[in-house]
């Protein structure tokens, strides 16, 4: 049986692998940025890499991490409606499914695209996405691009798989 701990550290390592892919493909080997500084020097951690706006910030245990949307490719979030019930001593709400809801299986970056419009990132607050990949989830800390989804497309709703809450979309 793994321990919590252990759970996390794969999580860790599966979206550190995601962001280093990121990275590694936004620049150019011995490449030169505007400011002289060298691309093997950004890689070093000399200059702060910025990353485009339109992403997840996320949260696993106490750390923060950053998923640009583009490589949320595949991964995919079950949907439907959530009764909420408050908890006392919960950073979050307990969710219970709506037994009477039908279920649907959704790719989630095509739900978000990944153009950058406006957006107000209080709308997407709170949430957990589940990696398609892993049979964990990731606290979503932010969603922060895009919301600009029609509104006659996706809805926002939440739904609790195996105690595991998740991010969800649904076709309204």
């Amino acid at each position: 049986m793994t321990s919590k701990s252990e759970h996390d550290q794969v999580l860790m390592d599966y979206l550190g692998t995601l962001l280093q892919d990121d990275v590694d493909t936004n620049l150019a080997p011995s490449s030169t940025v505007d400011s002289g500084t060298s691309s093997d020097e950004i890689n070093n951690g000399v200059s702060q890499i910025s990353y485009p706006l339109t992403g997840i910030r996320a949260r696993v245990s106490d750390q923060n991490i950053l998923l640009p949307i583009e490589q949320l490719a595949g991964m995919q979030a079950l949907t439907g409606p959530l009764v909420s019930s408050a908890m006392l001593e919960a950073e979050w709400p307990s969710w219970k499914v709506n037994l009477h809801a039908e279920l649907a299986l959704l790719d989630v970056s095509a739900a978000l695209r990944t153009e950058m419009p406006a957006y107000s990132s209080g709308q997407w607050r709170g949430h957990l996405l589940k990696l398609k990949q892993q049979a964990c989830g990731v606290l979503v800390d932010e969603i922060m691009g895009p919301s600009s989804v029609q509104e006659s497309e996706v809805a926002q709703v939440h739904l609790l798989v195996a105690n595991i809450p998740l991010l969800l979309l649904r076709k309204s």
